[in-house]
């Protein structure tokens, strides 16, 4: 696995419940190794899209679809539903500080979006009751 925050891999050797050596930092798309060698079933990214440009992500989404088998899937979740933006970017102003000033917005998309590779998608919003954005943001199944 991949992650972007030197103290995700310090927990993982802290908890010693995954193996370190099964990840590396790195950030999207670049930091997405895609040598060929190695294919998996599963690809999962979680709240990370809201960050990047829509050019970057479109980068990473090509990176994934390489990485997975031809039977495999990936999963994007948490991701900034455009239909909710005024919605979502009201909500994240009143509860994050520096959000929109000193933090940038997020990256909204809109289910069309993913239209642009030729995949069978199915995307759903979180069916928890409890999940504050279940309305705003959504998660995406891609597969070939």
């Amino acid at each position: 696995g991949m992650d972007s925050s030197t103290s995700f891999m310090n927990w993982i050797d802290f908890e010693k419940t995954y193996q370190k050596s099964n990840f590396y930092q790195g950030l999207l798309p670049q930091g997405l190794r895609v040598d060929g060698i190695f294919k998996y079933d599963y690809v999962v990214c979680n709240s990370v899209f809201q960050y990047l440009g829509q050019k970057e992500a479109a980068k990473t989404v090509s990176r994934m679809l390489n990485l997975v088998k031809p039977s495999g899937k990936i999963l994007i979740c948490d991701i900034c539903d455009e239909a909710f933006k005024d919605e979502e970017d009201a909500f994240l102003a009143k509860n994050v500080p520096g959000y929109g000033i000193s933090l940038n917005n997020h990256t909204y998309f809109s289910k069309d979006w993913w239209k642009q590779f030729d995949v069978n998608i199915y995307i759903f919003h979180s069916g928890v009751s409890t999940y504050i954005r279940s309305k705003t943001r959504y998660q995406v199944v891609l597969s070939k």
